[in-house]
């Protein structure tokens, strides 16, 4: 799922987008800009995979390499939390408690603060 489409869907259904980043960082991207050479600054700037964690009112999608990892609809969520110890995002809906690792991410503390600071400021629990 690509970048637009994950825009466009948090536009769709008035959702937060918790984290976005790109992907670059991966020993694969590694030695696939070092196997190519000179030829990568040119590849890197057509097509760069980014990482994205969306919250809507009534799903949660996450993607790394621009690929769905996890995707699940809920009838509505009522809490929303991030712990940044063990990097989990720990959701509440009517009937059950879910934790969603994301360490595969490499969240920062500075990423962990945006997203902290994003879901204090959401209006998706409801």
């Amino acid at each position: 799922m690509n970048r637009d489409k994950i825009i466009s869907l948090s536009k769709q259904e008035s959702g937060e987008i918790l984290l976005e980043k790109s992907n670059n960082n991966s020993a694969r991207h590694f030695l696939f800009y070092h196997i190519i050479g000179w030829l990568s600054l040119f590849l890197k700037k057509s097509y760069e995979p980014t990482d994205h964690i969306l919250i809507t009112k009534n799903q949660c999608i996450c993607t790394y390499n621009d690929k769905i990892i996890f995707q699940k609809r809920f009838s509505s969520i009522k809490a929303l939390s991030y712990n940044p110890i063990d990097s989990s995002l720990c959701l509440a809906t009517n009937h059950q408690e879910m934790k969603i690792p994301l360490k595969v991410y490499g969240i920062s503390y500075e990423e962990s603060q945006l997203i902290k600071k994003r879901l204090l400021t959401s209006i998706l629990i409801g």
